[in-house]
């Protein structure tokens, strides 16, 4: 998902799967050929999710056109209670969960470099994969790095929202945490968006009131 662009798409009538897509696919094939299933059986959080979902599907009809927005939306719905599906399946206990945020700080090396070379070079690695993506956008003077994603915001939240997952690593995993949080604070930064930094320091100030939970 960090390394394709949403633009490699295979086509299917109406449909589009991206690498991202296909990949959830594949884990709900499992999913169905293992019988695997919801350990604990649902929660409060899943019903929300499938509440989401429904009413995300049913305003798709206030729109000017309806059909394109249903069809939009269904990949919306497909993407996220995937996703959320297949982690609540493979994710069953604290050391899974770990072990995951374990190998994101590994992930993010890869997009933070290239992000760099792009704010530099002002060449986008990722053109290789997808057309219009040579060029990163420039505001003001200033390189506003993506990576593979759509825009700049999309890439620099990706750092946003994984740097306070990373950061609890530091207790037992230093060096894994340390390479993570300079990942995620280059993508950030790269990014050039003032969304992505409020993001970070949103979830670094959440983390700080973890000793106040009681309260």
């Amino acid at each position: 998902a960090c390394y394709i662009t949403r633009g490699q798409i295979t086509e299917l009538g109406p449909f589009h799967f991206s690498v991202l897509r296909i990949l959830i696919g594949v884990g709900m094939v499992r999913l169905i050929l293992r019988g695997e299933r919801l350990e604990s059986g649902s929660n409060g959080l899943d019903w929300l999710m499938l509440a989401w979902a429904f009413w995300l599907l049913l305003s798709s009809s206030y729109h000017e056109n309806p059909s394109a927005a249903l069809i939009t939306r269904l990949g919306n719905v497909y993407d996220a209670c995937g996703i959320y599906l297949l982690v609540r399946v493979f994710c069953r206990s604290f050391d899974d969960l770990e072990g995951l945020f374990r190998l994101v700080p590994i992930l993010l090396v890869p997009v933070a470099l290239e992000m760099i070379y792009e704010k530099i070079m002002v060449t986008n690695l990722f053109s290789i994969l997808a057309d219009g993506f040579a060029t990163p956008a420039i505001r003001e003077g200033k390189i506003r790095a993506r990576g593979p994603f759509a825009h700049a915001i999309n890439g620099g939240t990706l750092g946003a929202v994984c740097l306070p997952l990373i950061v609890p690593l530091w207790r037992n995993h230093r060096k894994v945490a340390l390479i993570g949080v300079a990942a995620c604070l280059v993508i950030i930064f790269t990014s050039g968006s003032s969304g992505p930094i409020m993001s970070a320091v949103a979830g670094i100030a959440d983390l700080l009131m973890w000793n106040y939970r009681h309260l």
